[in-house]
């Protein structure tokens, strides 16, 4: 999979094969971490919510906020599931 999302600030980094933009503060939405670990936010939130992966920090908007490092556990979490 490759591609890039654009996010209006940030820097760019690989994950899963994919460029993609972090915020200011290092962190990717949702739907950015879904494209990353090749799954969709629905997903995420059913891993979430099952309590497979820790829940995310949340912006001021209340919107999930995953950090690199997240993202690189739901690209192991998915791995052994899949």
């Amino acid at each position: 999979m490759t591609g890039t999302v654009r996010v209006a600030t940030g820097r760019p980094v690989m994950l899963s094969g994919m460029k993609m933009q972090m915020d200011s503060q290092g962190r990717l939405t949702l739907t950015q971490a879904a494209g990353a670990v090749g799954v969709s936010p629905k997903t995420i939130v059913r891993w979430e919510k099952a309590g497979r992966i820790a829940c995310p920090k949340r912006d001021w908007r209340g919107w999930r906020v995953f950090t690199r490092e997240q993202v690189d556990e739901m690209i192991r979490l998915r791995e052994r599931l899949y």
